[in-house]
């Protein structure tokens, strides 16, 4: 899982988190594409991409487990 932090020819910033297979984790991706909207700088996309990174992976360590508040 890595952080795809691109600069546009037109100035622009893509940034996404993208899964082990290189596909973009659309969820993420998607709220990273509405914080662009909404003219976040980049490098807060890149901290909150970063920042969901490890959440991403906190989930996956415990996707086995009950959650108590849910269940």
């Amino acid at each position: 899982m890595r952080v795809l932090d691109q600069r546009r020819e037109d100035g622009s910033h893509r940034v996404e988190l993208l899964d082990d297979t290189g596909e973009p984790i659309e969820v993420v991706s998607g709220f990273l594409r509405f914080l662009g909207a909404r003219n976040c700088s980049p490098h807060t996309l890149v901290s909150y991409a970063y920042d969901l990174r490890h959440l991403w992976q906190f989930f996956g360590e415990r996707a086995d487990q009950e959650c108590p508040m849910i269940n």
